[in-house]
């Protein structure tokens, strides 16, 4: 059976207009559910910038199976790591670490210079390809040749 997920975009601001730097800041809870299962769900809480450094981009997640049994506890920074652990908080795994010091890639798109990890969110690995839908906008072969002629041109 294929899931499917429906989740609410929480409210999303843009700061630095007036003052650079300019950057994107997420406040509120989203709510994941998945529409064939509806005994799994996921509540995380974007917490908004406040006047301590690094607050920037943190949030706190559960997943909860039957409404009340917590199963997993998400948390991190979405422009840092994110990790997920059990109910007790122990047996930490990372599901993403981004360095900070990140390689800056080249990418023959003369007006971006973009960090590696954003150059491959779109690669599909052996691995990642066994868990992805055969609909998905990785697999269209317009898209494939072009990103090919882009990167050997």
């Amino acid at each position: 059976m294929d899931s499917e997920f429906t989740w609410e975009i929480r409210r999303n601001s843009v700061q630095g207009l007036m003052k650079p730097p300019m950057y994107n800041d997420y406040s509120g809870t989203t709510i994941i559910q998945n529409t064939n299962d509806a005994s799994y769900r996921c509540e995380i809480k974007f917490i908004e910038e406040g006047w301590t450094p690094n607050s920037l981009g943190k949030f706190e997640g559960t997943v909860f199976k039957d409404y009340e049994t917590v199963v997993y506890l998400l948390k991190g920074n979405w422009t840092k790591e994110i990790y997920v652990t059990d109910p007790d908080g122990e047996n930490r795994h990372d599901l993403l670490i981004l360095d900070e010091k990140q390689e800056y890639i080249n990418n023959n798109f003369e007006d971006y210079v973009l960090p590696e990890y954003s150059c491959m969110l779109n690669q599909i690995t052996p691995e990642l390809e066994k868990f992805l839908p055969p609909n998905d906008s990785r697999f269209r072969q317009d898209m494939r040749i072009l990103k090919q002629k882009q990167i050997y041109n």
